[in-house]
């Protein structure tokens, strides 16, 4: 079984520096999705003492904290946002001029009403979609790379990709995302159910 990855740059890692994460249990192809877990990230003080004064105590650096905040951004918005089309998450994570480019496809979408409108026909079309981080790469404090995997329905392939994310200033939304992935919307299928969809959706608007 692998475990999530973290790579750090100079940026965030240093000498005393206690980097902390708890990947979900991966799930066999026709299980439930896996949970969300927060992301620690806490640094050892020099010299801090604890409260009752022999042991050092942790503390967070605010770099540290910036990090951990950017990467649990990051897995709400594949648990909520991507996993489950969650409206309420969106307005939470994502800024109100998040910013979406598919650089595979040279596809993009602008504002969050766009994404949300995004995320909510990828999950009609595909009920059961799960995407999950697998590595995160830090860039800087306000950029995150992040690997990912997921399954568009069970019937079809593993899809496989890395996410550019950017922040705003206290990594409370996610301002853009940039995507580089295998074409999971070539999976076996895809374009059948696609044009069976739309002709669905064409008879059904018919007098």
């Amino acid at each position: 079984m692998s475990s999530l990855t973290l790579a750090f740059s100079p940026w965030v890692a240093g000498r005393n520096t206690i980097l902390s994460s708890q990947r979900p249990s991966l799930r066999a192809a026709a299980g439930p999705r896996p949970a969300r877990r927060s992301v620690q990230a806490l640094a050892l003080t020099k010299g801090a003492k604890s409260s009752n004064g022999h042991s050092p105590a942790l503390e967070a650096t605010p770099e540290q904290l910036q990090t951990t905040k950017m990467m649990n951004l990051v897995l709400a918005y594949f648990e909520e946002v991507m996993s489950k089309a969650n409206a309420d998450a969106c307005h939470r994570i994502l800024d109100s001029r998040v910013v979406h480019k598919d650089m595979v496809r040279n596809e993009g979408r602008y504002g969050i009403m766009e994404y949300q409108q995004y995320v909510q026909e990828l999950k009609q079309a595909y009920p059961s979609i799960w995407v999950r981080p697998t590595q995160f790469g830090i860039v800087d404090s306000h950029t995150l790379f992040v690997a990912f995997e997921g399954r568009a329905a069970e019937d079809t392939p593993l899809f496989k990709g890395v996410d550019l994310f950017h922040f705003n200033d206290h990594a409370t939304k996610i301002k853009e995302v940039q995507v580089y992935r295998s074409n999971w919307l070539g999976a076996e299928g895809h374009e059948e159910r696609k044009k069976k969809k739309q002709h669905q959706k064409e008879a059904g608007a018919q007098p």
